[in-house]
């Protein structure tokens, strides 16, 4: 969800500097929206040598993993957790690299997230930086009563970042507000509607459309109420590689299916629904209401009508939607 680096420098009185960088945050699904907080630390000794180091983590984060080369193990102190004692393979005085992986949801209510931190016991003085990706799909900005030792500098880079903040102390504080852009698209809807004598076959393929910087979908909802009661069978939603199992409401099927993405889409992706049918003999009109995804505008419908081995007589109504108008068909068979 969002990605941003960190190098810091500390210096200790045992005469050490530790370089801390590549901080990324980004959305770990699927159970919640939480930021997955990953960190780079690099520790020299100037003087002498050292085989451990104590680390105080971000307060709201939980330590999923830190690993090293030279790592053996590391102790969360039983009454601060934020508080980590991290002991190495052996005494070195040399530079030593700590790798941390730490994770934590982001409230619902204002999406607050505050970065904090990765500050070492003892250190004198301790600086560095914290630069912020753009984010397709999330508004991030700085929360001024939570600032603490930083200020704003050049974001530099090749136009990836979209501001970026110097620490000059520790400890440091920068407050961030997360918060979700509700995603603006279209749908072009183009139906194919192939009728043998026994069965009916349905494809139905949507372009979606999501307007630059106006969000980024996770989830899609087919609306089309009456798929149970014609008799449809739902065989699957295509490309298999953008979406999640689709989720149908068992106890009230005409509710809209929801379609989770895998991830986060903008731009242009397309969406394909195959589904199939029995004409039972003698029905005489055969009727037919066809699917559409829910969308902030949705475009008018094409709908192609193959007859293969019989002939139709076809007819169409609309019937009105909030926004627009979604078709259904009613098709005879030739006399």
């Amino acid at each position: 969800m969002l990605f941003s680096s960190l190098s810091s420098f500390f210096f200790f009185n045992d005469t050490a500097t530790t370089e801390i960088y590549t901080l990324s945050l980004h959305d770990a699904l699927p159970i919640c929206d939480a930021v997955l907080l990953k960190a780079d630390q690099k520790i020299t000794a100037l003087e002498g040598s050292f085989q451990e180091v104590k680390v105080r983590l971000p307060a709201d984060f939980k330590l999923l993993d830190v690993k090293g080369p030279t790592y053996s193990s590391h102790k969360v102190d039983r009454d601060d957790p934020t508080k980590v004692t991290v002991k190495l393979t052996e005494r070195t005085a040399r530079s030593i690299d700590l790798h941390w992986t730490l994770e934590s949801e982001i409230p619902q209510a204002g999406g607050r997230v505050t970065l904090e931190g990765f500050d070492v016991e003892h250190a004198r003085l301790q600086k560095g930086e914290v630069r912020i990706r753009k984010t397709e799909g999330y508004r991030i900005t700085k929360r001024n009563e939570e600032e603490k030792n930083i200020s704003r500098v050049d974001v530099g880079g090749n136009g990836q970042f979209i501001t970026a903040y110097g620490i000059y102390g520790q400890p440091f504080r920068l407050g961030l507000d997360i918060k979700q852009i509700k995603p603006y698209f279209t749908a072009k809807p183009n139906v194919i509607l192939r009728l043998a004598p026994n069965q009916a076959e349905l494809e139905a393929k949507y372009v979606i459309d999501v307007q630059t910087d106006r969000g980024a979908v996770q989830v899609l909802e087919l609306d089309w109420p009456q798929w149970k009661t014609d008799g449809w069978s739902i065989k699957s939603i295509e490309p298999s590689n953008l979406f999640k199992e689709m989720e149908v409401d068992s106890k009230n099927p005409a509710q809209p299916i929801r379609i989770p993405l895998a991830q986060r889409k903008t731009g242009r992706f397309p969406v394909i629904l195959k589904a199939t049918r029995d004409v039972v003999h003698g029905e005489d009109p055969v009727k037919f209401h066809l699917p559409t995804i829910k969308a902030s505008r949705r475009l008018p419908t094409t709908l192609t009508v193959v007859a293969v081995g019989s002939s139709y007589r076809i007819g169409t109504r609309r019937r009105v939607c909030r926004s627009s108008t979604a078709p259904s068909a009613r098709l005879a068979r030739a006399r």
